[in-house]
């Protein structure tokens, strides 16, 4: 059961104070000429981007994976078995609830609830106000990624090669789903299909009545996201295939010469891919053709975790960079260092970019493109190195996750959608009860 409690109001006075001393540290580029390898001129008024420091949290467990972020605030899962809610204004703590003591839990949330799956094989749902546990459901399995959330379904892979289908209410496990290898990430939902990527190398798109096509596409290295009407999943060749999920056409290989592709996001029929050099570049699913490519000005030691917003693309990378990229060109439209490691992509919504550090800082970030509600501003220092690496204190290394859609970001139906992104559309019932 959840244990709610709120944290004394001192934390929150020390955590306002750090905040202001690391706002002295953050560097802030504003470029008025493309980066070198980019693809066209920058933004004629530099002076007029500006990243703040809206407020820092440090919450004392690693993370994960990414916030989720609703209006009902910033929900983190940790490798303390807990779920930790901030504020989204300034990032005060609101409630922890314990969802598997001693285990991993990775956490999503929508229609005001927080649904996790922990690495104990449990599946959890926490009331997003309260903290209070409206329901947990135990499997004799194992899972290393966070649930999928429909309209009526939640969905989760495991480690015993099974699709798990519960109701949202919990009520009861609603459907099994059997694959051919472990499930080792998150489920990606499109229209009436839930679709899972499994070690056997095989992408299994499951509908009402039960399997509708099973492509085989190569070993996947994260989970699926969905691009349109086909689920694309980054390949340990480095490649990212694609699959139609109507008829289980695959799709022309998305590759970047040179290096490995990771961390992919999408608008529709375009998808975004970090490279395992630091490069980002935006691809035709339906082709495999190149649209734009971006190498940042210093090269980097591996790929950034990548987040679409309206119009821009955020990459967070391990160096503490993040940057932001005009979705359409490519085009850099800022750059910012925090003395922080960045393992999983940021998420943003119309007030500001989120992100959290290795060691389980929270940061809020006013960004370009966000709406004009901070006060803080920004110091520009000498970029500041990050702080040694540390072993990570949990036993699977999380994996990152980019399913999830600012939000204010469009859906592909031109309305909005909330973190983390469900379908829209009714989920497959998978028949029976």
């Amino acid at each position: 059961m959840a244990a709610g409690y709120r944290w004394p109001a001192y934390r929150w006075a020390v955590g306002g104070a750090v905040a202001a001393i690391v706002l002295a540290l953050i560097t802030v580029t504003a470029l008025s000429h493309a980066d070198d390898g980019g693809s066209g001129s920058g933004l004629d008024n530099p002076s007029d981007l500006v990243v703040s420091l809206l407020w820092r949290i440090p919450t004392g467990e690693a993370a994960t994976g990414p916030p989720a972020v609703t209006t009902d605030g910033i929900f983190l899962g940790g490798t303390d078995g807990k779920i930790r809610a901030f504020a989204r204004a300034d990032g005060r703590p609101i409630w922890t609830s314990t969802a598997a003591s001693g285990n991993a839990v990775y956490a999503r949330a929508a229609h005001r609830v927080v649904y996790a799956t922990t690495a104990g094989g449990a599946v959890v749902a926490v009331d997003a106000g309260t903290g209070e546990t409206k329901w947990h459901r135990q499997t004799n399995t194992t899972f290393s990624a966070p649930p999928a959330i429909g309209k009526d379904r939640v969905y989760a892979g495991g480690h015993d090669s099974v699709l798990y289908a519960f109701r949202i209410s919990g009520s009861h496990l609603y459907r099994r789903v059997e694959t051919g290898g472990e499930i080792r990430t998150t489920p990606t939902l499109i229209g009436d299909a839930a679709i899972v990527a499994s070690d056997d190398g095989r992408l299994y798109v499951a509908v009402a009545g039960g399997l509708r096509w099973k492509p085989r596409i190569g070993r996947p290295t994260e989970g699926p996201i969905a691009a349109g009407d086909a689920a694309c999943t980054p390949l340990t060749d480095g490649s990212v295939r694609c699959v139609e999920a109507t008829d289980g056409d695959v799709l022309p290989r998305i590759a970047l010469p040179g290096t490995k592709l990771s961390a992919p996001i999408s608008d529709n029929g375009l998808l975004f891919a970090a490279g395992a050099n630091g490069a980002v570049g935006a691809w035709d699913t339906d082709t495999g053709v190149r649209r734009w490519l971006f190498r940042p000005r210093m090269p980097a030691a591996t790929a950034g975790h990548l987040v679409r917003g309206q119009d821009r693309i955020v990459a967070a990378y391990p160096d503490g960079r993040l940057i932001g990229l005009d979705a359409a060109t490519g085009n850099r439209m800022w750059e910012v260092t925090l003395q922080d490691h960045f393992d999983t992509a940021p998420r943003i919504d119309g007030t500001a970019t989120y992100v959290v550090g290795r060691t389980g800082t929270l940061y809020a970030l006013q960004t370009p493109g966000s709406s004009q509600t901070a006060t803080p501003k920004p110091i520009p220092t000498g970029t500041p190195s990050p702080p040694p690496t540390r072993a990570r204190p949990h036993r699977d290394p999380p994996k990152p996750t980019t399913s999830d859609s600012p939000l204010d970001s469009p859906s592909p139906d031109g309305g909005k959608t909330v973190i983390p992104t469900p379908s829209e559309e009714p989920p497959p019932d998978f028949g029976g009860q």
